[in-house]
């Protein structure tokens, strides 16, 4: 075999290699790319991540509402959970004040419109409960209803205070008054009235 057919073949072997390793690299470069499958995205990729869930707190009150059945009326008390802030007083004389001035059996316990005016606060065993000038002006009852209105509170923030409260002095307004509807005095902090706790009557 002549010298010139030698060169020839090993320059085409060379030539080859050559083509061979840039289409190589032209496809690996073609891949990277995208492809047909698409340009590669531009800007930089967010992964995106499950938001975090805060579990709330719930907190356990009891408030007292009217009952009544064939053997009279009474206070029964409810036990609710809730997530609102604030002290677990505030919380279950606002819910008391809520429910009681809704429907069903509870309408009319709390006047219309009667609120807080501000937290409630606790001196020694006695709670102080400032209520707006609606508890008092919007008052329409007799006796029966004036006891259930007041025990309904006193019983709700003593038995929220973990057993710090004895008993309640009610403010309107963050006034002293001398009565709600004439027959209990407010003039001195009051104490709960259990038998109300039981149906009026009941033996």
């Amino acid at each position: 075999m002549s010298r010139r057919s030698r060169r020839f073949r090993n320059t085409a072997a060379i030539v080859l290699l050559a083509a061979t390793a840039f289409v190589a690299a032209a496809a690996v470069t073609f891949y990277i790319r995208g492809g047909f499958r698409g340009e590669k995205p531009k800007g930089t990729v967010r992964i995106s991540r499950p938001p975090v869930v805060t579990l709330t707190e719930q907190r356990r009150i009891i408030i007292y509402l009217p009952r009544r059945s064939k053997k009279g009326v009474c206070l029964a008390p409810q036990v609710r959970s809730t997530d609102s802030k604030g002290s677990k007083l505030d919380v279950a004389l606002s819910a008391l004040l809520t429910a009681g001035q809704g429907k069903g059996e509870a309408a009319g316990l709390i006047p219309e419109g009667a609120k807080l005016c501000g937290p409630v606060k606790v001196k020694g065993e006695v709670a102080i409960v400032d209520l707006s000038k609606e508890f008092l002006e919007n008052f329409s009852g007799g006796t029966m209803q004036e006891a259930l209105t007041l025990n309904a509170i006193v019983h709700t923030v003593v038995d929220n205070s973990d057993g710090k409260v004895k008993r309640v002095k009610i403010l309107v307004e963050g006034e002293p008054v001398e009565t709600l509807g004439g027959a209990f005095e407010l003039t001195e902090p009051i104490s709960a009235d259990s038998t109300l706790l039981r149906p009026v009557g009941a033996n």
